[in-house]
This record gives C-alpha cells, structure tokens and sequence, in this order.
C-alpha cells in the first residue's frame, strides 16, 4: 500500500467516525433552529421535517427556550368556540410562556383567521420575532402584524404578544 492510499483510508475513517460523533450529539429528536430575521415573511414554512407543526390530532411540545420562557402572552377568542382561549392560553403557559392577561373574548366576532401580534415600541426588538416564534409553532404560520390601537379587547400594558384564534383554529379547540 502506498501513502496516497494510507492516508485516503485515514481521512475516511476520520470523516466516518465524525458524522458518527454528531449523529450520536445531535440524535433524532433535536430541532434544527433557523434565525428569525425581521423582516421575513411568517407564511413561509420550516425546512427541517422535526419542526413542530399542529395538527387537530396534537398539540406541538417545544422545549421552553429564551425565546419563550418569560415572554408575556394574552390569548383572545375570536370565534365562538367556549373555552377555546383557555385552552390555547394553558398550552403557552406551559410551554414557557407568561400570561399578561386571563384569557378572554374578543369583542368582535367572528375572526376567520388567527392572528399573532406584538406590541410595539420595543426596546429590546425581541416582540416580533417572539410572535413570529408563536405563529410558526402553534398557528401554522398564522399572520403576524403590530399590535393596532382598535384591537377588539382589553389588553394589558404588560403583554408582548398577542393572539388572536381566528375560525381556522377551530378544529383545534
């Protein structure tokens, strides 16, 4: 065997055991994270096939992560679904999230689609890619938009997101 061979085998081998080392690192229940850049659209999807998505069958289960734990959240129903805001405010909550508010109703009805907004101004710039995070994980890429003066209820102050459940959510519910 010559030298040039030798040390093709050795590379190999090297190459081998690393994607070893990293499969066994990163094992298949690791979601890969993309950056949030701020002005990118929510309505494209992930490209990773482990990131979470909703379904009717399931609720998604992310890890509390600095972009959720401590966020303050405020859960509005804007379809005529009881319980539906509650249900949605546990899930946050529970995933990391903080409510701003007790989940309420919207004072106009119906909503056809959720909505995730965030309030500004933020001097931190941390509120819209905290609703982008909601709205990618829980909404199916719902709409994301500032938080208006006419909002149809009674937000607190304290809150940095908030959702809006609109009727494609219902199913959920």
């Amino acid at each position: 065997m010559n030298l040039g061979t030798a040390r093709i085998i050795i590379i190999l081998a090297l190459v081998v055991a690393g994607v070893a080392v990293l499969t066994n690192a990163f094992g298949p229940g690791t979601v890969a994270l993309t950056p949030l850049d701020p002005g990118s659209s929510t309505s494209s999807s992930p490209t990773g096939s482990t990131s979470p998505s909703v379904s009717a069958s399931h609720s998604p289960k992310p890890l509390p992560s600095p972009e959720t734990t401590g966020v303050l959240v405020s859960v509005f129903s804007g379809i005529s679904a009881p319980g539906c805001a509650a249900k949605v405010n546990t899930m946050l909550v529970g995933d990391g999230y903080v409510a701003a508010d007790p989940a309420g109703d919207a004072t106009r009805k119906p909503i056809a689609k959720t909505v995730v907004y965030y309030r500004i101004p933020d001097p931190q710039r941390h509120n819209q890619s905290d609703a982008i995070n909601i709205a990618k994980t829980y909404f199916d890429s719902a709409h994301v938009s500032k938080l208006p003066g006419d909002f149809p209820g009674v937000v607190s102050g304290q809150a940095q997101a908030v959702v809006l459940i609109g009727a494609d959510y219902v199913a959920n519910c």
